[in-house]
């Protein structure tokens, strides 16, 4: 039986804390693990209890990462998988952690596949093929796809055709009409 004879708020990063076990350092634990299990100094702990207390906190780590990849955009269920894998987390622990992201509402692929579908559709001029092919790179499953896609007015899609046929009309009228661009026919 180890004996917790010290604990302390690591100076860099203050939500953590360095657990001590006669005298010496043993681990460090995030504070919602160090609260969870009750850690103070005098608590007893078996192996059981380190082996626990270690799966808990490797997977608040890798709730705190998604966490901080979320900060930037959303993303997702697929993308944050990719990203914890690259940090090399284990695929149990990476379970557990997008349990704990959908739990609190962190992920939601069918928000993520609306808002990009209606992000794509304001601000671009793709169709609905191209945003179905990225939804599809990004990890969307199909049925979601087809309800997000409804973000996408048909007036709008029709709108944005026609500029995309304007735009290739316009480029070939150019390349026609100027006798440089086509200076490969002459040799």
């Amino acid at each position: 039986m180890a004996v917790i004879s010290r604990i302390s708020v690591q100076k860099k990063r203050l939500d953590r804390y360095n657990i001590f076990i006669a005298d010496k350092y043993a681990f460090s634990v995030d504070e919602e693990v160090l609260i969870k299990f009750d850690l103070k100094k005098g608590k007893e702990l078996d192996e059981f209890d380190l082996a626990d207390i270690q799966m808990h906190d490797d997977i608040q780590k890798a709730f705190t990462q998604s966490l901080h990849y979320l900060s930037h955009r959303m993303r997702s269920e697929s993308e944050v998988r990719m990203y914890l894998r690259k940090k090399e987390v284990d695929d149990a622990i990476i379970q557990e952690a997008i349990h704990k992201l959908y739990h609190y509402k962190y992920l939601d692929d069918l928000e993520f596949a609306r808002a990009f579908v209606r992000t794509h559709a304001n601000g671009g001029n793709k169709g609905p093929i191209v945003i179905r092919q990225e939804l599809k790179e990004k990890g969307i499953s199909e049925k979601l796809i087809e309800k997000a896609i409804l973000e996408y007015p048909i007036d709008l899609q029709i709108e944005h055709a026609k500029q995309q046929a304007e735009k290739s009309i316009k480029k070939k009228k150019t390349y026609l009409s100027d006798p440089y661009s086509r200076s490969w026919i002459k040799c």
